[in-house]
């Protein structure tokens, strides 16, 4: 079955849900809870950091890429599909700072709270009906 695009009034493009999508749209009915889909990443960055080009550049990265603005939601039929949020102005990604606490702090009680809230994050799980999935 071929996806085909429309638009809405607000001109989101809307299209049929892959069958990918419904596989995991089905896993999230069954335990919306689970946390099988989220994908966490850390980077441990050696260096300067210019933490606002980054940020403008996730962002730009997000917006060239629609696949990163995808929302799953009911049609007015109740049928599910996939609708194309609009462009971003402001990155989806957390900056934790550790290094401004490095000089009063000794290296393994930055990474245990690091470690930690990774870990928080880990259990965090989002609303894959009509929640952005960036």
């Amino acid at each position: 079955k071929q996806n085909t695009a429309t638009s809405t009034a607000i001109n989101q493009e809307v299209f049929e849900l892959t069958n990918h999508q419904l596989e995991l749209w089905a896993a999230w009915e069954i335990d919306p809870k689970a946390i099988n889909y989220n994908c966490h990443m850390r980077f441990c960055i050696k260096g300067e950091l210019d933490v606002n080009r980054l940020q403008e550049s996730i962002v730009e990265l997000t917006n060239y890429f629609e696949s990163f603005r995808i929302r799953i939601k009911k049609n007015e039929d109740g049928r599910l599909m996939q609708y194309v949020s609009s462009k971003i102005d402001k990155s989806p990604c957390i900056y934790v700072d550790l290094w401004s606490k490095k000089q009063n702090s000794d290296k393994n009680e930055l990474e245990k709270e690091a470690k930690s809230f990774i870990s928080e994050k880990l259990t965090e799980c989002f609303q894959l009906y009509d929640e952005d999935l960036h």
